[in-house]
């Protein structure tokens, strides 16, 4: 719901009216399915692993072999985002894609016990400000408008924001599983 209330509120920012479509839907559910299964203590690092290039390989539209109903829902919510944009020449949400998954492998590394060591707050914040951002951005991408350099730098901090929001919220989570955020 969060993703989807932040392309809601870009959409009256420039006064369009908000359409759901399958890729702003598949988005809006795909982050956080991602990111909840990234962040889960159960998955080890090999499989958080696994799951991270099985979701690239699905991206890249290369086939690849789904383990479990949760591997299976990830790709539908991929395509609906992809085929969404399949005849559009200036838009290829792939790119997007990557770097979200980027962001999210990133972040992997802000648990104490995947680096071994303690990162530093510039580390932290890089990679807070990066994925928030991105997140963001791509949501920016569904508002059919042209975006200027302060529109977006606005959306990059914007998305930071809410990623400072979202650590806020998970903060006694983060701090039982040694997660290593800016709060």
């Amino acid at each position: 719901a969060r993703n989807y209330l932040v392309y809601d509120i870009f959409t009256q920012i420039h006064n369009l009216p908000p359409v759901v479509t399958p890729a702003i839907f598949g988005y809006s559910m795909l982050y956080p399915y991602t990111d909840n299964y990234i962040d889960d203590p159960q998955y080890s690092a090999d499989e958080k692993n696994d799951y991270n290039r099985m979701i690239a390989k699905h991206i890249k539209g290369d086939n690849v072999k789904t383990r479990c109903m949760h591997d299976i829902k990830t790709c539908e919510l991929i395509d609906d985002v992809i085929h969404f944009y399949e005849n559009d020449e200036q838009t290829d949400i792939r790119y997007g894609l990557f770097y979200m998954l980027d962001a999210q492998k990133l972040s992997l590394t802000q648990t104490k016990s995947a680096l071994k060591k303690d990162l530093n707050e510039d580390e932290i914040f890089k990679i807070s400000s990066y994925k928030g951002g991105i997140s963001v951005l791509i949501d920016r991408f569904y508002v059919s408008t042209n975006m200027s350099e302060e529109d977006f730098l606005f959306y990059l901090c914007y998305g930071f924001f809410l990623q400072l929001a979202d650590d806020l919220q998970d903060i006694t989570e983060d701090y039982n599983l040694e997660r290593q955020t800016l709060f």
